[in-house]
């Protein structure tokens, strides 16, 4: 096409804004997404481990009880026997933990004395962590579990024990920092369980956090490190040593809790359970994790998850103590069950109607054995019990007063333990679940122990799964390996206090992935896990997500999934600078993985006029009725923008071809203007102006832009958005390949042209079979 028709067809091109309510279609391939989602922030090494991984010593906390359930303090150590995995190991240290009561000094200062707490005693040693956790409370749950946590804070604490409350919805907030206060938190708890909890999360941390206290805590715990031998008044220094070492972990819980809410896609307790798990690590000594809930679903996809959160208990010596807050009410549970299967039929009424080859594939289609079978095995209760039983803890459960039972056991196993210390043979940290238990000589005792933990590296960052450890093996390899392509790409939004926020998606072709089947039961099963990690200009890795795809299903799905792709997402803050994005994709089946890596480069923030990265629209889908836990800027209403990453677009099957961006028009009035240009061979072979609407209430413009597509001929074209406001401008710029195949009404599959150059139209078809061309 000569320019000068290109610029007649150009200008009747229709620009279409924000409502998103029909855009034409773009590609008709449907694609997988899976939840989940990880952005870890990396922390400064652990300087007290208190059991770690593939170590010379472990150090574990154990509770002995008689038979009337009362704590025993009388054990000798030749009455122990500690086994890992099976094999007896030597006990190094034996001692029994007392919480004795010491009197207690006038009021301290936020600073302490230059002296140490090596020779103080334990109960001024350890400071006894014990956190509340609600999870997901209805109505009459909420009650319940606000009775017994009242019940719990209205007797006298225990000397240095420090109780914080959370409050878990849709994202995990702070209500009450660590504190000794009974009136703070009995509000916090009121606060945590009142019916408004989810309206007035965003609330909780600022009502409850000054900064200038965790300024002057910071400054207290620099100042024990520094510290030299003991002197004065005993405790008054060991309080003081005490609020220091609370003061830490504390800041240490709400870094690590904030990157946890990114995590939070479709698992939206155990990922913060961890993360709140893992802070606690660096202090000595058993601590209490109290969590109140309706029950654990844990579905097939989340079994490595949840094992992980009881190993991060179990390294952090974190006993969790379970509360089914729905007391004697256990309809729920069937009806849960009842509602799972309700779905799996329907979505399989729903292949039956539309066939195996007429619609896209959903999640729900890859899913929907996995719904019936987790249907059938959904004992929430159980899954809260092995919880609480595997990390040292008990459940409390089938009453409707839970407050007795639950405070009597706490404050007991708080109050006496054994701490035992044994050698284990130092071991690769391989990922493998080493399995502990703890046997005694006499009998007519209870032994509440911890069941094990993964042998992982001893990082201080987010935890970090088993399937993690082959895809960072890979990365280390040099060359990185490639077996197999995929697709992956960052999309650069606004700026916000936390950074710069980005979109990274990686698509796999699940043609490139293996499908096992069985035969026998003529279902496939498909293990598939992708990572990200980013690194500074000094190579430091400061965040790393990941996913795990383990899925199953009908044999006779397995064409049509064929034609999809996984799907991993994932949204990011970076501060201003310069980053390299890496990803790993890995098919379990075969035992490979594939590294790619993207430099990303952050701009210094602005005031100005602002634009995101702009994208080639894939599909324009239905958002669902859940709101997003963290804001996808790919969304705008009911629906959601599914980027084109790398297809080439069939002109035979394609109308039109649409564009995603919006503007930040910055400071000052005014709507900025809006200009699309077109390129082919690093020339500008068209423009057009486009009519922006008035930003939304969060001062930006979401514009979508169509342009039809027999206005090109096959090809590598440029795509630029250029938006003004004055003497501002902004602008982004993105590419795309039209091809004039065709191949059942959906776009053909095959290698990107991004890094080809620009292939001529005998090239194109060249790339594709013969049965994806036009006929």
């Amino acid at each position: 096409m000569h320019d000068g028709m290109f610029q007649k067809s150009l200008a009747s091109t229709r620009f279409v804004a924000h409502s998103l309510i029909v855009v034409g279609t773009v590609l008709a391939l449907g694609w997988l997404s899976a939840p989940r989602a990880g952005v870890e922030a990396q922390e400064p090494a652990s300087q007290n481990p208190s059991f770690r991984a593939g170590a010379s010593a472990v150090v574990l906390d154990v509770v002995i009880r008689d038979k009337r359930g009362r704590p025993v303090r009388d054990v000798q150590p030749g009455e122990v026997t500690v086994l890992e995995d099976g094999v007896a190991r030597e006990i190094r240290s034996f001692r029994l933990v007392e919480r004795t009561t010491i009197p207690q000094g006038p009021d301290l200062p936020l600073t302490p004395p230059k002296a140490g707490a090596e020779n103080l005693p334990d109960a001024l040693r350890y400071p006894t962590l014990v956190t509340l956790v609600f999870d997901h409370l209805t109505q009459n749950s909420r009650t319940l579990a606000r009775k017994a946590a009242l019940q719990l804070v209205a007797r006298e604490m225990p000397t240095n024990q420090w109780v914080a409350v959370y409050a878990l919805e849709q994202r995990l907030r702070l209500a009450q920092t660590f504190t000794r206060d009974p009136n703070a938190l009995r509000s916090a708890i009121e606060r945590a369980t009142a019916a408004g909890v989810a309206e007035g999360r965003d609330r909780l941390a600022k009502e409850t956090r000054d900064p200038e206290q965790t300024r002057r805590l910071a400054e207290a715990a620099a100042a024990v490190v520094a510290a030299g031998p003991v002197s004065g008044n005993t405790a008054n220094i060991g309080a003081a040593v005490s609020e220091a070492q609370v003061a830490e972990v504390t800041a240490r819980m709400e870094r690590m809790v904030e990157t946890a809410d990114i995590q939070q896609r479709g698992q939206s307790t155990l990922f913060p359970l961890m993360a709140l798990m893992k802070a606690q690590g660096t202090l000595a000594g058993r601590k209490a994790l109290l969590f109140f809930s309706e029950g654990l679903p844990i579905p097939p996809n989340l079994e490595e998850a949840y094992r992980s959160a009881i190993s991060e208990a179990n390294r952090a010596n974190v006993s969790v103590y379970a509360v089914d807050a729905r007391g004697l009410d256990t309809g729920r549970s069937l009806e849960q069950s009842r509602q799972m299967l309700d779905r799996s039929g329907r979505n399989s009424q729903s292949q039956q109607a539309y066939g195996a080859s007429s619609r896209p594939v959903t999640m729900d289609d890859v899913m929907n054995s996995e719904t019936a079978e987790g249907a059938l095995r959904a004992d929430t209760q159980n899954a809260l019990r092995v919880l609480a039983e595997e990390t040292s803890g008990t459940l409390i459960a089938n009453t409707n007063d839970l407050g007795p039972g639950l405070v009597d056991r706490v404050t007991a196993d708080l109050a006496s333990y054994y701490e035992i210390g044994y050698a284990s043979p130092p071991a690769a940290a391989d990922g493998h679940f080493r399995s502990i238990a703890v046997k005694l000589a006499r009998q007519g005792l209870t032994v509440h122990s911890r069941s094990g933990y993964f042998a992982l590296p001893d990082t201080d960052t987010s935890p970090m799964m088993p399937y993690e450890l082959p895809m960072l093996a890979a990365l280390a390899a040099d060359p990185p390996p490639h077996p197999f392509d995929y697709s992956v790409a960052a999309f650069r939004f606004d700026q916000s206090p936390k950074g710069v926020q980005h979109t990274l998606m990686i698509e796999v072709p699940l043609e490139r992935v293996t499908f096992q089947e069985n035969r026998r039961t003529r279902t496939y099963a498909l293990r598939f896990t992708a990572m990200a990690l980013i690194k500074d200009h000094m190579g430091r890795v400061v965040q790393r997500f990941s996913e795990s795809y383990p899925l199953e299903g009908p044999m006779d799905r397995v064409p049509a999934l064929k034609r999809g792709r996984i799907r991993f997402k994932r949204q990011f803050w970076l501060p201003p600078g310069r980053y390299t994005l890496w990803t790993i994709a890995r098919d379990q089946a075969t035992e490979q993985s594939s590294v790619k890596s993207l430099p990303l480069d952050v701009p210094e923030l602005s005031v100005g006029i602002r634009i995101s990265e702009l994208s080639v629209i894939r599909s324009v889908d239905q958002a669902g009725e859940a709101a997003d836990l963290v804001e996808d800027p790919f969304r705008t209403g009911a629906m959601r923008v599914a980027p084109n990453l790398d297809l080439p677009i069939s002109k035979a099957a394609n109308t039109q071809i649409s564009a995603y961006v919006t503007i930040y028009p910055g400071e000052g009035a005014g709507v900025p203007a809006l200009t699309f240009e077109f390129i082919r061979d690093g020339k500008v072979i068209g423009r057009s102006a486009a009519q922006l609407p008035e930003p939304d209430e969060a001062g930006r413009i979401k514009f979508v832009a169509s342009f039809p597509t027999e206005i090109f001929t096959p090809g590598e074209y440029g795509l630029r958005a250029v938006a003004t406001k004055g003497a501002a401008s902004a602008s982004s710029q993105t590419r795309f390949v039209l091809i004039p195949c065709r191949h059942d009404g959906a776009p053909c599959i095959g290698r990107s042209l991004r890094d080809g150059g620009r292939p001529s139209c005998a090239r194109l078809n060249e790339r594709w079979p013969a049965s994806a061309r036009d006929e």
